[in-house]
């Protein structure tokens, strides 16, 4: 039996951080003036920690005829992250193109209720281990904007786009299971980090990255999940400019 993961409360809020990279990628597009700079393309490969963070969940199906709902919450081992970049970069504003990909291990499934019919019928069910993996595949569009400094360029930015995230669960307690499904959803990023030269060609970039997709649906005809999927990623990046 899988679950339906949902963001608590005490999260970082969503829609809040969704229309701060919507509105600042369009502030870097609106200042760039085209007859005042010089452009420059570059690509990028990148790779770090992938933390996913501890989700609320629930899972909705059918039993004898009757729909019933279990909640709990998941949490998973920490993962990595790769990808690549293409862009170009305005005097302090670039504009990129990322694809990227996720992969978290399953680790503990937590149990709280299962109810049916409006009635709890069975609560506190305890933690059983869970052995799968949680991952997706995104296009994203980001915009960041540097600082410059001395030898170091701080830059903040963010990003928006598309999530293909995929649940796989091998066995939950000891008990083969085969589910595998994904979806693909509205996508979103905020980040910072610091850049450095290492030659008029190269850079290497130490950055941060809070992500998140927006509720992905994962439905194979028995059990519904529904995830709230948000991750925290360290990451070294290395862009050649061409």
């Amino acid at each position: 039996m899988i679950e339906l993961l949902q963001m608590r409360g005490d999260r970082i809020p969503g829609k809040t951080l969704c229309y701060f990279s919507l509105g600042l990628i369009f502030f870097l597009i609106v200042s760039i003036n085209p007859q005042t700079v010089q452009s420059q393309t570059y690509v990028s490969v990148f790779g770090g920690l992938n933390h996913t963070t501890e989700s609320d969940i629930t899972d909705k199906f059918v039993v004898a005829g009757v729909e019933a709902t279990a909640r709990g919450s998941l949490e998973t081992d920490n993962g990595y992250v790769a990808g690549l970049t293409i862009g170009k970069k305005f005097d302090n504003i670039s504009l990129e193109l990322e694809l990227s990909y996720r992969e978290n291990d399953l680790d503990e499934l937590t149990f709280d209720s299962i109810s049916a019919l409006g009635t709890t019928i069975a609560i506190n069910l305890g933690n059983v281990p869970i052995e799968g993996t949680q991952s997706s595949r995104s296009a994203m569009i980001n915009g960041w904007f540097d600082l410059p400094m001395d030898s170091l360029t701080p830059y903040v930015g963010g990003g928006v786009g598309i999530s293909n995230v995929n649940l796989e669960v091998d066995s939950i307690a000891g008990a083969a299971a085969t589910f595998d499904e994904s979806d693909t959803v509205f996508a979103f990023q905020v980040g910072a980090g610091i850049k450095f030269s290492v030659s008029d060609s190269t850079s290497i970039d130490l950055g941060y990255r809070f992500f998140a997709a927006h509720d992905p649906v994962h439905d194979d005809g028995v059990d519904e999940v529904e995830v709230d999927y948000q991750n925290h990623s360290a990451m070294v990046r290395l862009i050649f400019h061409l």
